[in-house]
C-alpha cells in the first residue's frame, strides 16, 4: 500500500477478506489513504494506535477517506484510536465517516508511580459504564494501584455515546480476539493447508486423550508444521497421543512445531522421550506496561532460550500502542528447550502460511485475497439444467464478487453469463444471503431491453449465487471517469440518450404487471452511474437491483438508509417511505452529473451531504455550465424538486421530456451511437471488452479492434453538438416510452403509461412494519409535451 512521500507510515496485513491497516506517524495533507486507494476491499480494520499527531489538513484528508471509502470496502472499522484522534472524533462533525470505532486508548495516571498510562477501552464491552458518564476502571501494571482517569469522562467519551452502533461482523471480532490471551480460542477441529512441499496443520483449542493419530499424521511427507497457537487446554491423557502423532508424522516428513503456547510447553516438558521434531517458534503472552494490554506474540525459540540462559528479559513492541511489551521468563521450560532440536533461523515460508491459517479460522475456508485470480477456468459449478464454467473474475463489490462464466448444456449449448457470488465472509450471514436472493427475485420478473436480465439462482459449495446477462461493456461511472482523465466531457445528446434509456427501464420496473394481471411495481433505490452498463454492442442497461423494493415484500426496516449517499432522494435521506419518484430524483442527479461534471449535493462528508439533499436547493445546471440549454436545465431541476408530489411524476414523463428536448434541438443519438462514441474516444481503455476477451485468455485484443478507422474526434460539449457517429435514427417519444407488452397482451394507451404506478409498500415509521399507502386514485400528471419555458429554479 502506497505511503511514499507521506508523513504517515502505512502497513497492511491481508487475512482472507479482512485487511488490517496500521497507520503510524503523522496524519497530514500527505495522508495516502483516499477514496480511490487501491488494494482496500472486504472488511477493513484501520489501526490508529501508533498515530502521533493529526493536523488540520490531515483532518480533511481523513474525512475524505472514511466518508467515501473505496467501493470494494464492505465494512470499515477503527481500532486503538489514541487521544489525539479521540479529540477530533469529539470536535469535528463527520470525522468517523461511515467507520465504526471499536476501541480507543484512553489517558490514565498513577498517583503512586507518578506516571501517565494509556489504557485500551473497548467501546462495546464498556458501553454501560460510558452511558453513565464514567470511565472504565484500570490498575497500574507496576504497583497494581487504581489508576485515575486523566480527562473529563463526559467529554472524552462523548462521541462514543453518540455513535450509532450496528452489528459488527463476527469475523472482525474473532480477528481482534485471536491474539489476546484472555480471550479463549474457539477452534473446535484441526485445520490443514497444503502448499508446495509444506503441510500446515492448525491444532484445535482443546487436545484430549482421544486425539486421532491417523487423521493428523498418516501420509505426511515433505515439510510439516504443527501450528499450536490456538491450543489453550491440553489434558494430561493427551501426551501419549501427541508423542505418537509426532513420531508417525516424522517418519516421512521433516516436522516443526510453531507458535507453541505455555499450555503446550507444560505438557511436552513432562515427556521422557526425545521429540523427533524441531521447535521453531513460541506463542507467548507479552505484557505492555504502557497500555496494560497482554498480547500473544511469535518469538523465535532459539532467541528465547538464550535470554533464559542469560537470566535476562525479552521485550517486544506492543502492537496496540507501540510501547514495550515484556515476554514472561518461563524458566521451568528451559530444560525442554535445551534438549529439543531448535530451528536455527526463521522459517519464512512456513510463517507466511499463518495468515491463511488465520483466514481458515475466521471465515471457515481458505479464501483468497480479493482481487486475486486464483479461480481457475476449469472451476465448474453444478447447476439445474447444465453446468457453469467460470472463466475469469470481473470484479468485487461490497457484498459479492462477479465472474464471467459460460453456461453449458446439451448438444453443445453455450451462453456467456455473469455469475454473482456472495463473498465468503457473508456466506452464512442470513441478511446478506437474503439480499442476494431478493435481488434475484426482483430482477427475475423484469424482461426489458434496458434492464440486465437474471437467468438463475442457486447455491454451490455453500455459497449463494445468481446468473445474469453478460453485458460486454463497463459501467457509466467508469466511462465518465475515463473521459475526465482525458479532459473531455460527454456530449449533450449522448448524456440525454443514456438517461432516456435508463428511464425506459425504470418505468417498466415501476409499472410491472405479471402475466396474471397482478401489479408488482419495483423501485430500484440505487440508481447511479455505477449501476448503468453501456454495452459496446449498442445497448444501455440498468443493473444491480440488490436493494430494490418490490410491493408486498418486506426487506427494509423503517428509517434504514440504503443506496449511494450522493444519489439519495430527500425522502430516502430522511428515512421516509419511498415510491417510484425516489428513482426519478436519482436519475435527475445522474443527468446533472453527466452534464456538469459534479454532484449537486456532494459535500465534504456524508452528514453534510444528507443535510444538503434534504434542505438545500439544487444548483442551476445552466449557471454552472452555460452551454447547457435552459430547457435541459429546467428538465433536471424538475426531477430534483424536494417534494415528491411536485417532482417530475414518473420515469416515463422524464423520458418524454428528454425526447422533446432532443427533437427541439435537433440532436441525434441512439444506444448504438453512444457505444460508438465511447469506442472512438476510449478504445485504448476498453481492451478488456474486446470480443476475444470473453474467451478467458485474459489478454484481450488489440485496442484498435475497438476503434473504427474513421479517426473522428469528439466535439466539445455545447448546444447542438453531435458526435456524428451512429445511425442518427431517433425514435419518436411515444415509441420509446411504452414498456413491453404486459400480461394482458395489449398495449395500453399513452395516457395510461404516464399514470404513476401503483403504490409501493412503505415502512411504518412508528411500528417498523410494512403498510401499503392507500389512494382512491393515484395522482395523474399533466400531459407531457415539449416543455414550455419554466423558471430557472423550481421551488421546493
Amino acid at each position: 500500500m502506497e505511503s511514499q512521500a507521506s508523513n504517515a507510515s502505512i502497513t497492511s496485513l491481508r487475512v482472507g477478506s479482512l485487511l488490517h491497516v496500521r497507520v503510524a506517524g503523522v496524519i497530514d495533507e500527505t495522508f495516502p489513504l483516499t477514496p480511490s486507494s487501491k488494494g482496500l476491499s472486504g472488511l477493513v480494520v484501520v489501526d490508529l494506535g501508533l498515530v502521533e499527531r493529526i493536523s488540520s489538513f490531515g483532518v480533511r484528508r481523513w474525512i475524505e477517506f472514511v466518508g467515501h471509502p473505496p467501493q470494494g470496502v464492505a465494512g470499515l472499522y477503527v481500532i486503538n484510536a489514541p487521544p489525539v484522534v479521540v479529540d477530533q472524533l469529539n470536535m469535528v462533525e463527520g470525522f468517523a465517516g461511515v467507520a465504526r470505532v471499536l476501541s480507543l486508548l484512553a489517558p490514565y495516571t498513577c498517583r503512586f508511580c507518578k506516571e501517565d498510562r494509556l489504557r485500551l477501552v473497548r467501546l462495546v464491552e464498556e458501553a454501560k459504564v460510558l452511558d453513565q458518564a464514567g470511565a472504565p476502571e484500570h490498575h497500574c501494571p507496576v504497583c497494581s494501584q487504581p489508576l485515575e482517569f486523566a480527562d473529563e469522562p463526559t467529554e472524552f467519551f462523548d462521541f462514543a455515546r453518540r455513535q450509532q452502533f450496528s452489528a459488527v461482523d463476527p469475523a472482525v471480532l474473532r480477528y481482534l480476539r485471536s491474539s489476546i490471551p484472555s480471550e479463549p480460542s474457539e477452534l473446535s477441529s484441526h485445520l490443514k493447508i497444503v502448499q508446495d512441499d509444506i503441510t500446515f496443520i492448525t491444532l484445535a483449542s482443546v487436545l484430549k486423550g482421544d486425539l486421532n493419530v491417523r487423521r493428523l499424521a498418516s501420509g505426511l511427507e515433505g515439510r510439516v508444521a504443527f501450528d499450536c497457537c490456538h491450543v489453550s487446554t491440553v489434558e494430561p491423557e493427551a501426551l501419549p497421543r501427541i508423542e505418537q502423532v509426532l513420531e508417525v508424522a516424522s517418519q516421512g516428513a521433516q516436522v516443526v512445531l510453531s507458535r507453541v503456547p505455555p499450555p503446550m510447553l507444560a505438557v511436552l516438558s513432562k515427556s521422557t522421550k526425545t521429540l523427533p521434531v524441531k521447535l521453531a517458534t513460541l506463542w507467548l503472552p507479552c505484557d505492555c506496561r504502557n497500555c496494560g494490554q497482554v498480547t500473544h506474540q511469535r518469538i523465535q525459540t532459539s532467541e528465547y532460550l538464550e535470554v533464559l540462559r542469560a537470566k535476562g528479559s525479552m521485550e517486544r513492541v506492543c502492537p496496540i500502542c507501540g510501547g514495550n511489551a515484556r515476554a514472561p521468563a518461563l524458566a521451568q521450560f528451559q530444560g525442554l528447550l535445551a534438549r529439543t532440536p531448535l530451528t536455527e533461523k526463521a522459517q519464512d515460508d512456513i510463517e507466511a502460511l499463518e495468515q491463511r491459517a488465520l483466514s481458515q479460522y475466521l471465515f471457515g475456508a481458505t479464501n483468497s485475497e480479493p482481487g486475486s485470480k486464483n479461480t481457475s477456468p476449469t472451476d465448474v459449478h453444478s447447476q439445474g439444467s447444465g453446468r457453469v464454467q467460470i472463466i475469469r473474475r470481473l470484479g468485487q463489490g461490497g457484498m459479492a464478487e462477479v465472474f464471467l462464466a459460460k453456461q453449458q448444456g446439451v448438444k453443445g449449448f453455450e451462453k456467456f453469463v455473469v455469475m454473482k457470488k456472495i463473498l465468503a465472509q457473508f456466506a452464512e450471514n442470513p441478511e446478506f444471503v437474503d439480499m442476494l436472493f431478493a435481488e434475484a427475485r426482483a430482477n427475475a420478473r423484469l424482461t426489458h431491453p434496458n434492464i440486465v436480465q437474471t437467468f438463475d439462482v442457486g447455491v454451490t459449495d455453500g455459497v449463494a449465487y445468481i446468473l445474469m446477462e453478460y453485458v460486454r461493456g463497463p459501467d457509466l461511472k467508469r466511462l465518465i471517469t475515463e473521459l475526465r482523465r482525458k479532459g473531455m466531457a460527454l456530449p449533450l445528446e449522448h448524456a440525454l440518450r443514456i438517461v432516456a434509456e435508463v428511464a425506459a427501464g425504470l418505468h417498466y420496473a415501476h409499472s410491472y404487471v405479471d402475466p396474471s394481471g397482478t401489479a408488482h411495481p419495483v423501485v430500484h433505490r440505487d440508481v447511479s452511474p455505477h449501476n448503468v452498463l453501456v454495452s459496446l454492442d449498442g445497448a444501455i442497461k440498468l443493473s444491480d437491483f440488490g436493494i430494490a423494493k418490490v410491493q408486498g415484500e418486506e426487506q427494509t426496516q423503517a428509517g434504514v438508509i440504503k443506496g449511494k449517499i450522493s444519489y439519495l432522494s430527500p425522502e430516502a435521506a430522511s428515512g421516509r417511505p419511498l415510491d417510484w419518484r425516489n428513482d426519478v430524483f436519482a436519475l435527475g442527479v445522474v443527468l446533472f452529473e453527466l452534464l456538469t461534471g459534479q454532484l449537486p449535493f456532494r459535500r465534504d462528508h456524508d452528514a453534510a451531504t444528507l443535510a444538503a439533499i434534504v434542505r438545500e436547493p439544487a444548483p442551476v445546471p445552466s449557471q454552472l455550465r452555460p452551454h447547457i440549454p435552459q430547457d435541459v436545465s429546467d428538465l433536471i431541476l424538475r426531477a430534483l424538486v424536494k417534494d415528491p408530489a411536485r417532482r417530475t411524476p414518473t420515469a416515463a414523463a422524464m423520458r418524454e421530456e428528454i425526447e422533446a428536448v432532443i427533437t427541439h434541438h435537433r440532436l441525434s443519438s441512439s444506444p448504438a451511437s453512444v457505444a460508438q462514441y465511447f469506442k472512438e474516444t476510449l478504445g485504448d481503455r476498453l481492451v478488456e471488452y474486446a470480443p476475444s476477451s470473453a474467451s478467458g485468455s485474459g489478454t484481450g485484443s488489440n485496442p484498435r479492434s475497438l476503434m473504427p478507422g474513421t479517426g473522428s474526434h469528439p466535439k466539445p460539449l455545447g448546444p447542438g453538438s453531435s458526435s456524428g457517429s451512429g445511425s442518427g435514427a431517433m425514435r419518436a417519444p411515444s415509441d420509446l416510452s411504452r414498456p413491453p407488452v404486459r400480461g394482458s397482451g395489449s398495449l395500453p394507451r399513452m395516457e395510461a403509461e404516464m399514470r404513476p404506478p401503483p403504490p409501493v409498500a412503505a415502512p411504518d415509521a412508528e411500528r417498523g412494519t410494512e403498510v401499503v399507502s392507500v389512494h382512491s386514485e393515484p395522482p395523474r400528471p399533466p400531459p407531457v409535451a415539449a416543455p414550455a419555458p419554466r423558471p430557472s429554479r423550481p421551488s421546493g
